[in-house]
């Protein structure tokens, strides 16, 4: 009997934290002529390819997962998007998101992605400043946070 699908997805990650996801290319690419339209065998792929040092042929994987990715929510979304409203918060009253504010809705997230089973972390400007000052940036306009690729829809939908 043949792996499904997901089953040969999450195998070939748990390869590529060994360090053995070029194990996984011939695999991959199987499944990618059979299910052409999988964003995420794209992106699984290309990091076997990645770590197999065939680099011209990841970085096109990589850039066909992209679109792929945005192809697939553009597809998927496009109705909910044209139905609904940008909220608008503009008051006298409305509070900036101060750096403390901002701390604790960075925690709050983290641990929430985490009691859902998500391995994230903080990166860019919030991580700078996390690493020189302890805390958040004063002039920081966001929180930045990193997932691993193949679970952002799920995380997005957890959030």
């Amino acid at each position: 009997q043949q792996p499904t699908q997901q089953v040969i997805l999450y195998l070939a990650q748990l390869a590529q934290r060994r360090q053995a996801g070029s194990e996984w290319i011939e695999q991959l690419e199987a499944l990618l002529h059979k299910h052409p339209d999988v964003p995420d065998s794209y992106y699984i792929l290309a990091r076997s390819y990645q770590q197999n040092r065939q680099l011209p042929l990841a970085a096109q994987t990589f850039y066909q997962a992209l679109g792929r990715r945005l192809q697939h929510d553009a597809l998927t979304n496009i109705a909910e998007v044209q139905s609904s409203e940008v909220p608008i918060h503009e008051s006298a009253n409305s509070t900036k998101l101060t750096p403390e504010n901002a701390l604790h809705l960075l925690l709050q997230t983290l641990s929430s992605l985490k009691k859902a089973g998500f391995y994230a972390f903080p990166t860019a400007g919030s991580l700078l400043g996390l690493e020189r000052e302890g805390q958040l940036l004063e002039n920081d306009k966001d929180i930045d946070i990193g997932i691993d690729w193949s679970h952002m829809e799920s995380a997005i939908e957890h959030l």
